[in-house]
């Protein structure tokens, strides 16, 4: 399914898309399959995979990808075999802190 940015703060992580008969559903970014490194501007294309109704009735577009521009690639979420892609490298986390979403990893040789 598609939807049309209207707008994204990229600053807080979150936004709005314009999806069928001009209904504007909210976002996160940590919804996204690129998490934190999702970007987007009014007018980006995206798909996303399903709107989740809230019980207070608000509307949320979940799984939600820009195909307007090239994404950073995220392990694991874009390939479903597992399967590390060309120029990838792996590592081990050395330490992350939960609270500001940031770590630091070891790279394999």
């Amino acid at each position: 399914m598609e939807g049309v940015i209207v707008s994204f703060n990229n600053t807080k992580g979150w936004g709005f898309l314009r999806i069928e008969g001009d209904e504007e559903v909210f976002f996160i970014r940590d919804d996204c399959p690129a998490q934190r490194a999702f970007h987007g501007d009014p007018g980006d294309i995206c798909q996303y995979d399903f709107i989740e109704t809230r019980p207070d009735g608000k509307r949320r577009a979940k799984g939600v990808r820009n195909i307007s521009e090239s994404e950073p690639a995220v392990l694991g979420a874009a390939d479903p075999t597992g399967e590390i892609p060309l120029g990838a490298v792996t590592g081990v986390v050395a330490s992350f802190n939960d609270t500001k979403g940031w770590g630091f990893i070891t790279l394999e040789d």
